[in-house]
């Protein structure tokens, strides 16, 4: 195995990894805000906690690269918007229509890879990405009561589609700058100016009171240092070693580990649609990793995995 295919599998072994986190931060997040914590402060505060902690560990990293901060800044703009888009978007609209239509970001995403960094996705990528979404929406929506766009949530549509654009915009530009820019400081970077954004835009929306009880500091930290710090990190350096469309595929699975995390910590109930969408992106991955290498001749099976 070269170095080349090595990174790539390890690329892939820690966007999954990322993905697990985050899948768990969807019941983390849930105890927090049901315990009285506002959306946008439990933004701040989770961005700020981490940011303190990477400025201390990495500080001599970020005097050593300043040409990094730019590109790292405009990426946290938008990852802020994107945050602040699906906030918003969730008072506006159900939370299904929500969840589904932030993962709209996946098909998205191989549409702003190709204008940007002028990489047309392959065929495997591009089906996948269609299956991965259609796989989200059997495990997000309630079909007996969801309707895109009706006037009751309109409004919060149209705000979550635009975060998904904007996510599709972030995982785009970490591989862009990821490959000529030192990823932990790009990562470093976008953590602050989140922080520094979301703190002034809390207390404006949400005032100055911040409940969290003794039991929900340990998990604020956990949300701040390991699904915020360490995630966002591995998920920048990750990214130097693969595609914007592949990156975008595997941490779709967020939703897939929310969902099982959602059925094992907070008692959630699984169905049969769900077990039909957790099927459809089992099967998605499998065309996205194998370019279905194992029903092709050799010389075929070695043009797609040079793809």
């Amino acid at each position: 195995m070269n170095s080349q295919k090595r990174n790539m599998i390890l690329a892939d072994i820690a966007i999954i990894f990322v993905a697990f986190i985050w899948g768990s931060g969807f019941a983390g997040n849930k105890i927090l805000l049901n315990g009285g914590i506002h959306p946008i402060q439990l933004i701040a505060a989770r961005f700020i906690i981490a940011a303190i902690i990477l400025v201390l560990l990495f500080f001599k990293k970020l005097k050593a690269n300043p040409s990094s901060f730019l590109p790292g800044a405009l990426i946290g703009v938008i990852l802020f918007i994107s945050y602040m888009l699906q906030t918003i978007g969730l008072k506006y609209t159900t939370a299904s229509n929500n969840a589904f239509l932030t993962s709209v970001y996946v098909v998205i995403v191989p549409v702003v890879a190709y204008f940007i960094i002028k990489r047309k996705p392959d065929i495997f990528n591009a089906v996948a990405a269609v299956l991965v979404l259609i796989g989200i929406a059997f495990l997000t929506v309630d079909f007996t009561d969801f309707s895109i766009g009706k006037s009751a949530t309109f409004k919060g549509d149209m705000l979550t589609l635009l975060c998904a654009v904007f996510y599709a915009f972030q995982v785009t530009l970490i591989a862009h700058y990821a490959r000529r820019h030192d990823p932990i400081v790009l990562a470093i970077v976008q953590v602050v100016v989140v922080a520094v954004l979301s703190t002034p835009a809390a207390l404006f929306f949400e005032g100055t009171q911040f409940a969290v009880t003794a039991s929900g500091i340990a998990l604020l930290l956990y949300l701040a240092l390991i699904a915020t710090a360490l995630c966002l990190v591995m998920q920048n350096v990750a990214q130097k070693y693969t595609t914007p469309t592949h990156a975008g595929l595997l941490m779709s699975l967020e939703s897939v580990f929310g969902t099982l995390l959602g059925v094992v910590i907070m008692g959630d109930d699984i169905s049969r649609q769900m077990g039909l969408g957790f099927f459809i992106i089992f099967i998605s991955l499998i065309i996205a990793e194998t370019k279905l290498s194992f029903l092709q001749k050799p010389s075929l099976r070695q043009e797609n995995e040079n793809l």
